[in-house]
């Protein structure tokens, strides 16, 4: 692990912390408590995600199983002799 440079700000009045990446690897966020203050509950920036793309493989699925359970076979039936 190496410590990065970081630069607190706020964007559209939500909190960030920027910092320059030397290379394209996952990042984490550790946070002393020690030094943290008194403050709302859950200060947890905004990602803009709406709906989870699990929903919409959901529905797909639910589709799915709708159409094969109502789907009616076109062969005629044989009769029995």
């Amino acid at each position: 692990m190496e410590e990065k440079t970081t630069q607190f700000t706020t964007i559209d009045g939500v909190p960030c912390i920027k910092f320059t990446a030397t290379h394209f690897s996952p990042y984490s966020v550790f946070v002393n408590t020690e030094h943290m203050q008194a403050g709302s509950a859950d200060d947890t920036p905004k990602t803009g995600d709406g709906i989870a793309p699990k929903w919409f493989l959901s529905a797909g699925m639910v589709s799915m199983s709708c159409v094969l359970f109502l789907w009616k076979d076109r062969r005629p039936k044989r009769k029995k002799k």
